[in-house]
């Protein structure tokens, strides 16, 4: 009953915030599908000015869940009651360790065929960026590890347990100096935002949809 209604006591507590000219208080639901370290730099940020707000996180990709107030996303949904932008657009490079390949290599099956990969979880976009460029190179990835943690990710790519196809620019800087980032294609992938339409979001949900922005250099 309570996740029926939900809805509903959130716009009746925004009102009697906005009556009382408090509008600090409430719930702030972020869905971070991707860029979660840049999600949770805003979220830092956001809290220093609306700390009466309780902020709930959730990584799970749903299609069909739309109980968030703010979304980063790179699936191009249609969420009645929000509103989409697209950030920008990245490409997607190989992860390894320095020395794997020599220099001047032009990725391809002869050279990670026989490699093992390791990605995010499925359905994930890196999971299927992983089955496709593999695919198009002519063979089936052996995936030897997957985890819902990037910062896994990287690190099991920097202790050479395997190779990763991995965002180049939501991943910048956070790999070792031991890493090197090679060019695979025409592989990229967008990054969106959604937010709730302005005409049903609080205050604070319009606040630190610009805080999200500035985190991404975009506001």
């Amino acid at each position: 009953f309570y996740v029926e209604v939900r809805s509903a006591l959130d716009i009746l507590e925004q009102a009697a915030d906005v009556a009382s000219g408090n509008g600090k208080r409430g719930t702030l639901r972020v869905g971070i599908h991707i860029n979660r370290r840049t999600v949770m730099e805003a979220i830092e940020r956001f809290q220093l000015q609306y700390s009466g707000v309780h902020i709930v996180t959730t990584h799970e990709v749903k299609r069909e869940d739309q109980d968030f107030d703010v979304l980063v996303s790179d699936q191009e949904l249609n969420l009645p009651g929000m509103v989409r932008e697209k950030l920008f657009r990245e490409n997607i490079v190989l992860a390894a360790q320095k020395g794997t390949f020599p220099v001047g290599t032009v990725i391809g099956r002869a050279e990670v065929g026989e490699k093992s990969f390791i990605t995010m979880s499925a359905p994930g976009s890196l999971y299927q960026f992983t089955q496709t460029i593999c695919g198009d190179m002519g063979f089936e990835p052996e995936i030897t590890l997957q985890s819902e943690d990037p910062f896994y990710i990287r690190k099991c790519v920097e202790l050479g347990l395997g190779i990763a196809f991995v965002p180049e620019y939501s991943w910048r800087g956070l790999f070792s100096e031991g890493i090197e980032l090679w060019p695979v294609g025409e592989y990229s992938r967008d990054v969106y935002l959604y937010c709730r339409e302005a005409r049903t979001a609080p205050k604070f949900v319009q606040d630190f949809y610009v805080l999200l922005k500035e985190a991404f250099g975009l506001a």
